[in-house]
């Protein structure tokens, strides 16, 4: 019985050489992939020379050589498909969420919030919590509005020289609340000063959204008791979003474009042109009196330097 296995194992040993001498010069090329492959198949040990001095030497059992053979086997078999279903996973992976992400924002719109507070001092829960409570009761307002059911919901916060909040909904919401907030921005203080509220100036009707809250129910596509009831959220929302002193990217960027222009203009106007100087033809006073400039022209270009000089000082200042 030894005899007979002595026999074979020797008579395995060129084939055994050869596989041995292959597999080393493929392994010379191995990265971390395959070796992490040959470690999850149990077969690491073929990398090192004592596997195979061993089996050369015929100094490993039956069992383990047919534990071997059959791990070979497995992978030889069953690994070239395994790859391929997992290549093919991989693949749906990576393209269906991206299609569905695109499909889901395709349809959302973020919207960003600011708190302007000093750099030493952030704004007091109260402020916050009333900006929130706005967005929140502006953007039910709007949906209702419009007929859509995307609940809006928070994206997170930064805080730096302004605190800002971001948002998520459906795009027509919040497309339809950064326009009235755009409408409403230029003349906020005085909507504000109002003490009958916020909606008791006929101004407000005007905003995109009370203008396409009165055409929806004016053609009765809204009923009467929905439209008040969207009506006085807005004016709340209204309320709440400018007494917290908050503000949105898109009404920043107008602001600035206006100042741009503004300062552009103003460093383009020249000063009015000096009246020319007078000249006395009276023969006696004429030595006395000629290239006298009146005190009062020269007031008036004092004057103009000192308005445009404080005009381009309060640009500055507001785009600082």
């Amino acid at each position: 019985m030894q005899d007979n296995e002595s026999s074979d194992q020797a008579g395995a040993n060129p084939s055994v050489i050869e596989t041995y001498q292959a597999f080393s010069s493929y392994s010379r090329q191995f990265g971390d992939a395959e070796r992490r492959v040959l470690k999850a198949l149990k077969l690491g040990f073929l990398q090192h020379t004592d596997f195979w001095v061993q089996f050369l030497q015929g100094k490993l059992g039956r069992d383990a050589v047919r534990n071997v053979l059959e791990r070979i086997y497995v992978a030889q078999k069953y690994l070239p498909g395994l790859t391929g279903l997992l290549k093919s996973e991989v693949e749906i992976q990576i393209e269906k969420p991206n299609a569905d992400r695109s499909m889901i924002f395709r349809d959302l719109e973020i919207l960003t919030v600011s708190i302007p507070h000093k750099s030493n001092a952030l704004p007091p829960v109260r402020q916050v919590q009333e900006l929130i409570t706005a967005v929140d009761v502006f953007y039910e307002a709007c949906a209702m509005l419009i007929g859509t059911g995307t609940e809006l919901s928070f994206l997170g916060s930064d805080n730096g020289d302004e605190m800002r909040v971001q948002f998520v909904g459906a795009r027509e919401p919040v497309e339809l609340i950064k326009n009235s907030i755009l409408a409403v921005w230029d003349r906020r203080a005085l909507l504000l000063e109002n003490e009958a509220g916020f909606c008791a100036s006929e101004q407000v009707e005007d905003l995109p959204v009370f203008a396409l809250l009165n055409e929806k129910s004016g053609r009765g596509a809204i009923s009467d008791s929905r439209s008040e009831q969207i009506h006085t959220m807005l004016c709340e929302a209204f309320e709440l979003f400018l007494n917290a002193g908050a503000a949105i990217p898109e009404v920043e960027d107008i602001t600035a474009d206006e100042d741009s222009d503004l300062l552009m203009s103003l460093r383009q106007l020249e000063r009015p042109p000096a009246r020319p100087k007078v000249v006395v033809l009276h023969p006696e006073t004429a030595a006395e009196t000629a290239n006298v400039e009146p005190t009062n022209l020269l007031a008036s270009d004092d004057a103009w330097d000192k308005e445009r000089d404080m005009l381009l000082k309060l640009v500055e200042e507001r785009r600082a």
